[in-house]
């Protein structure tokens, strides 16, 4: 099993990303999510904190369509903190909200209209209370023989501590950009200090084409979750 930040570390272009998984001192449920761009207008994005999470948003003059760049990551639904690499985070909270699944939720979303790379969609939930964490993480790809939506689900109930899982959209970079191949990715977490996790994050991400990272630390006996953010633009 690979250390998370070396995981990364060797992929010049994994896209979006999710990770979670248990610190190694048994102490957090640690939830990633990590944004990278390679045109003008995907660098210019942020990751911008909200009450309870975050959104991306454009650092300059918003032009042309955003539909697929601008959409909330991370947010919390209840108990339940939702990350996702696009608009169907809200498809998933609307669901958790009327009674539904993570799973009924995505089964209505598709991976992305953009011809022809047609970007997977990467999702995932997590729950941590009571001394414990559980979590569920999706991806949406079209099948490489048609245009059929493949729909994956991994589900990890009380993980070890010092295990995680990561799941990102392409496998390297390209054009057109290759899809993330396999299943969710077995890592290792290091013991439970925020600042330094997510410095060892950002530095393992491509220096020219990260875009921002979002790491949130939730105690797993109680207490207020830490939550720390790098862009590579100012907030301003």
């Amino acid at each position: 099993m690979m250390d998370a930040t070396r995981c990364l570390s060797v992929q010049r272009y994994p896209g979006r990303g999710i990770l979670f998984g248990k610190t190694l001192d048994g102490a957090y449920a640690a939830a990633a999510y990590f944004l990278m761009g390679r045109s003008g207008l995907s660098r210019g994005r942020i990751l911008f904190p909200t009450a309870d999470g975050a959104a991306v948003r454009l650092s300059g003059e918003t032009r042309g369509d955003t539909s697929l760049l601008l959409y909330t990551p991370v947010r919390r639904c209840g108990k339940t903190l939702i990350v996702a690499n696009g608009d169907q985070s809200d498809t998933i909270c609307s669901y958790l909200a009327n009674g539904g699944t993570f799973r009924s939720a995505l089964l209505t979303r598709s991976y992305e209209p953009d011809a022809p790379h047609f970007t997977p969609r990467v999702s995932g939930a997590l729950t941590a209370g009571d001394g414990d964490m559980a979590y569920t993480l999706a991806i949406l790809r079209k099948d490489p023989r048609g245009m059929d939506c493949l729909r994956d689900f991994y589900e990890y109930g009380a993980p070890p501590a010092g295990v995680g899982h990561l799941l990102y959209t392409y496998a390297g970079d390209g054009d057109p950009l290759p899809s993330f191949e396999g299943g969710a990715l077995s890592v290792l977490l290091p013991e439970g200090d925020p600042d330094a996790f997510t410095d060892a994050l950002w530095n393992s991400l491509d220096a020219e084409n990260r875009v921002g990272l979002y790491v949130a630390f939730l105690p797993l006996a109680g207490g207020e979750p830490v939550a720390c953010l790098r862009n590579k633009r100012d907030i301003g």
